[in-house]
């Protein structure tokens, strides 16, 4: 279904009563021609019925004479000088076909009587169709038109169009419903501004919640290596107790500080600083640092990065993207019973570069809506990763896609980025 404004709409609410105007404008002016045909039809049938009793006294008088030859000529005569279609004399009256108007005048002869019959051209209707009685009719009413239009136009824009662009203000509390609003509009502001308001509260509480367990299970352990020191009374037991608190301030400071980038990065543009390097060396990077993890959780990770691809891109905010898509995917990998792996590709494209992330996992249930912030299948996820790692590709003047790995069975995200990025 095409999809139009508000503008064209109100368009179309004026087409359909400017249509009607035409046609009913049209329907009047035909309806005035025809007053006309039947007033001038009515005024020759009575000139007609005037002119009767002087042309009938004329052909009585002939026939009184009886016949000495003249009744023709007065008859041929009497039709010119009166302009008459056809005068005749006839034993009974009768009716004109149609395309006549026609008078009669009786005579008495004796026991009969006869009956002279004048008729006349009949007007035809489409002589009276005249274009000044379309004008007639439509002017007025298109002044008339375009009157109500324009106060359409305005009372709309001041009781409609204006409460509905104000509508946005109301929602987010920087304004209040309007007392001149139609009540129907005021309802509808107050229902928003009390669902957005809820919303609000439930988002920061579901973000809050998942950043703060985020980051608490990072500080545990180091909270923990803390509390081991107190209790170490040897200096070697401390200064060890003391590098597995470095160790662990090593390990988690790096996570605590992803997690507060990752929730910035949500609600900011993304900070670029694009430069021309190999897409390789990014994507490998990222491998290197989640090598463990897979190892871990008991997946094979398979990366494919041969070849030179020179691109200009930000190799942090790449990584960081590559990073997040493959965690996922071990993740997501590390729940299936069957093999696990985790498969990386980076090659040359039409449009650029792709790159590929495929996994055995269960797969995706809605690829159309996983980029959605706050939306995550993890227990504990913010559902933010995925969106952020969108928002920095698009950066890139690039896209991100899900779908379904057809050679793993499991989930499928590929990166296309050009050879340059569009500013």
């Amino acid at each position: 279904m095409k999809q139009r404004s508000a503008k064209e709409y109100l368009l179309l609410s004026w087409l359909v009563p400017m249509a009607c105007t035409l046609i009913g404008s049209a329907a009047l002016a035909f309806g005035l021609s025809y007053l006309d045909y039947a007033n001038n039809r009515r005024s020759e049938i009575e000139r007609l019925q005037e002119l009767a009793p002087t042309v009938g006294r004329r052909v009585t008088a002939e026939l009184l004479l009886k016949d000495q030859g003249t009744l023709g000529p007065v008859i041929e005569q009497l039709k010119s000088e009166y302009s008459l279609r056809s005068l005749r004399v006839l034993s009974r009256t009768g009716e004109s076909d149609g395309s006549a108007i026609r008078a009669e005048w009786k005579i008495p002869m004796g026991s009969e009587t006869e009956v002279v019959a004048l008729e006349r051209e009949s007007p035809r209707f489409s002589s009276f169709i005249q274009l000044r009685h379309f004008l007639l009719v439509l002017l007025p009413s298109l002044l008339m038109a375009s009157i109500g239009f324009a106060l359409q136009r305005r009372f709309l824009r001041t009781h409609f169009i204006q409460p509905i662009e104000a509508l946005a203000q109301t929602t987010v509390g920087e304004k209040a419903p309007d007392a001149s609003w139609p009540q129907e509009i005021q309802a509808i502001a107050r229902q928003l501004t009390e669902t957005f308001s809820n919303r609000e509260q439930a988002v920061f509480g579901r973000v809050a919640k998942g950043i703060i367990h985020d980051i608490r299970t990072n500080l545990h352990s180091m909270g923990t290596a803390t509390q081991l020191i107190e209790g170490a009374k040897d200096p070697q037991d401390r200064q060890r107790r003391l590098e597995k608190l470095y160790s662990a301030c090593t390990r988690n400071i790096p996570k605590i500080r992803s997690i507060v980038d990752l929730s910035l990065d949500s609600s900011r543009e993304i900070s670029m600083k694009p430069e021309l390097a190999d897409v390789g060396d990014a994507v490998e990077q990222a491998l290197d640092t989640l090598a463990e993890l897979a190892v871990s959780k008991g997946v094979r990770l398979v990366g494919d990065t041969s070849g030179t691809l020179l691109a200009i891109h930000d190799p942090l905010q790449l990584e960081r993207v590559v990073m997040n898509l493959v965690k996922n995917a071990i993740e997501a990998s590390d729940q299936s019973a069957g093999d696990k792996i985790v498969r990386v590709g980076a090659r040359g494209s039409s449009e650029g570069v792709l790159i590929e992330v495929e996994d055995s996992g269960h797969g995706l249930s809605d690829p159309s809506s996983i980029f959605r912030p706050l939306k995550s299948s993890k227990t504990h996820g913010v559902g933010l990763g995925l969106f952020v790692s969108k928002k920095i590709v698009e950066a890139h003047s690039g896209r991100l896609e899900a779908g379904t790995s057809a050679d793993l069975g499991g989930a499928r995200f590929a990166i296309h980025l050009p050879l340059e990025v569009r500013v």
